[in-house]
């Protein structure tokens, strides 16, 4: 394969990282209870949005074709994919974690990317913003996790 070739076929591992999530942060919007956390998972749903379509526009630039991923339909469990993030409805800790967890796995796969292949400086910057996003998000995450710690 080429490089260009590579660099969509990592782009769209990473589009479908970031259905994946989007699909994850509504779903645990629309059943935790709490209204700030609530709105704060919607938050992220829409950045993974924003996410999606930037790398859309990439893999097209570079002349691929954006994969199409369907909607999982199903259990609130099913919203990440991975049994590692089932989510322990409308328990705040038990939600945070494994944002955590889902949030550090997807920073490693964007450092993988950036880290271990060449990609145009358009591709390169791309990914570099959204990990930025991705590691603020983190740090909020953290002081929630904090901040929920402290409330109970």
């Amino acid at each position: 394969m080429d490089k260009k070739k590579d660099t969509v076929s990592l782009l769209n591992s990473l589009l479908k990282k970031n259905c994946d999530a989007k699909r994850g942060y509504h779903k645990a919007a629309e059943e935790i209870d709490q209204p700030a956390l609530k709105g704060w998972l919607m938050s992220l749903a829409e950045q993974r949005e924003n996410f999606k379509k930037s790398i859309r526009e990439e893999i097209r630039i570079l002349g691929g074709e954006p994969l199409v991923f369907q909607q999982v339909k199903g259990k609130v469990q099913q919203a990440f994919i991975k049994p590692e993030l089932l989510y322990l409805l409308n328990n705040v800790e038990s939600t945070l974690e494994s944002c955590l967890r889902y949030e550090l796995k997807t920073l490693a796969k964007y450092e993988n990317l950036i880290n271990k292949n060449t990609v145009a400086p358009s591709t390169q910057h791309l990914i570099i913003g959204q990990q930025e996003n991705i590691k603020l998000a983190l740090s909020d995450l953290e002081v929630r996790m904090t901040e929920s710690a402290y409330s109970l």
